[in-house]
């Protein structure tokens, strides 16, 4: 690294982890952040979504750290009608070391309460953040976690991470909600708190 000018970092997560692993002094790294606006100018493609207008999506490959398998873990215990009567829409691949963990779950969801996209173009997934009563960024481990800010700059609710780069960025937004994901009671209860939350339109001039 010492040969090296400057080294970048798109979040303060990723800068610690740089320094941490590589020993690198950390004023020998920039943040710079990622843009998350390529979504603004597309015109949404409508999905024809066998389900109702009640659904949650959850962004993140079939991973371990990307922890989509909690998320169906804490709906599957789950006793609260208002959850219950959401499906939960994946959206990442599976085809991933490590998938049988979100797998083992999936079995376990009723069939008409999920449905999988492995993946959807910047149109669609434009038209499902405008669509979704909540959006789920469950990752544990992310150097910027694009998805996240994507679905936010959409104006759909979200709910992240605690200690990510999208909660130290976006924790004290309306509509956006951080947790211990790692965590099922947590987990429950912040979707629960975001589905009834109430988010205003703001007008802009």
């Amino acid at each position: 690294w010492r040969k090296l000018n400057r080294i970048y970092a798109d979040s303060e997560f990723a800068r610690d982890e740089i320094h941490l692993n590589y020993w690198i002094p950390k004023d020998k790294i920039d943040k710079i952040y990622l843009g998350s606006d390529q979504l603004w100018s597309i015109r949404p493609r409508e999905i024809k979504l066998p389900i109702d207008d009640k659904f949650i999506v959850v962004m993140g490959r079939w991973q371990m750290y990307k922890n989509v398998h909690n998320i169906l873990k804490a709906y599957i215990q789950s006793r609260n009608e208002l959850l219950l009567e959401h499906t939960l829409i994946l959206v990442g691949d599976s085809n991933k070391l490590g998938k049988e963990i979100v797998a083992e779950q999936v079995i376990k969801m009723p069939t008409n309460k999920i449905l999988k996209f492995d993946y959807l173009s910047d149109s669609e997934l434009k038209y499902i953040y405008s669509k979704a009563t909540l959006v789920i960024h469950p990752s544990v481990n992310e150097g910027f976690g694009l998805p996240a800010f994507e679905a936010f700059g959409e104006g759909a609710k979200l709910l992240i991470h605690k200690g990510t780069p999208a909660d130290q960025e976006l924790f004290r937004e309306k509509g956006v909600f951080v947790a211990n994901l790692l965590n099922l009671s947590e987990i429950e209860k912040s979707i629960i708190e975001g589905i009834q939350f109430k988010k205003e339109l703001v007008n802009i001039e």
